[in-house]
């Protein structure tokens, strides 16, 4: 049997189209439904970091028809707490990313370091990649407002309600992984018995001394879960 891998930047992202529109998570997940049908694949596997994460359990419950298993690395969730600046984030409009904003080199490898329990497992040339990368796309107006636009949507989603994040979680009907590092100070392990609460047959597991990226801190565990899971066990 064939088996196709596909790494994909998402639009706002790396080198795909940055439309200045609300870049949220069903916006993303019918993109990907559109990209699968381009590639002519029925139904994947989904693997996603962060936002990824959430694009990923989107897709799988709005298109279930087309996901097989879903593995969540540190995957972003609408927050139940800390909710105290919502009105105001709704208040500034992302498009105001058209003014040149500086971003120091030095800062993006700061904020890259401390995604990791262990920065020095990643070299410093692969940080520099990284941040040289960042720093490239948010240099132009469009990158700008289309980072703006996706942080905006993640902080804003709503918890609770008819289209709430914990409220829709239970109806999620694919096998799910859920991998947390228990030094992750963006999406933290508390979030670990919420997602067991809602989803008791999902696998949720908690990587020790390990940050946001597992699959570059922990790269063999990560990826070895990965594929046993993706293969039934």
């Amino acid at each position: 049997i064939d088996h196709h891998v596909f790494a994909v930047d998402l639009p706002g992202f790396g080198e795909t189209d940055k439309p200045v529109r609300p870049l949220h998570a069903a916006y993303f997940a019918r993109w990907l439904v559109a990209f699968l049908d381009a590639v002519a694949i029925d139904r994947a596997h989904l693997v996603g970091n962060s936002m990824g994460g959430r694009v990923a359990i989107e897709a799988a419950l709005r298109s279930p028809e087309r996901v097989d298993r879903i593995a969540l690395l540190a995957p972003s969730m609408a927050w139940r707490r800390y909710r105290i600046g919502a009105r105001l984030v709704r208040l500034l409009r992302p498009e105001l990313g058209v003014t040149p904003l500086p971003m120091l080199h030095a800062l993006a490898v700061g904020v890259l370091r401390s995604l990791f329990a262990r920065p020095s497992r990643i070299s410093d040339a692969a940080l520099n990649a990284a941040a040289d990368e960042f720093v490239r796309v948010f240099a132009t107006p469009r990158g700008r407002v289309a980072f703006f636009h996706a942080a905006r949507e993640i902080y804003l989603e709503r918890p609770y309600g008819e289209d709430g994040f914990w409220t829709r979680l239970p109806s999620l009907s694919r096998p799910a992984l859920f991998i947390f590092g228990d030094r992750d100070f963006l999406v933290p392990r508390a979030f670990v018995r919420h997602v067991r609460k809602a989803l008791p047959q999902a696998t949720c597991e908690v990587f020790p001394d390990c940050g946001h990226v597992p699959q570059f801190e922990l790269p063999d565990r990560t990826h070895a879960r990965i594929r046993q899971f993706f293969a039934g066990e």
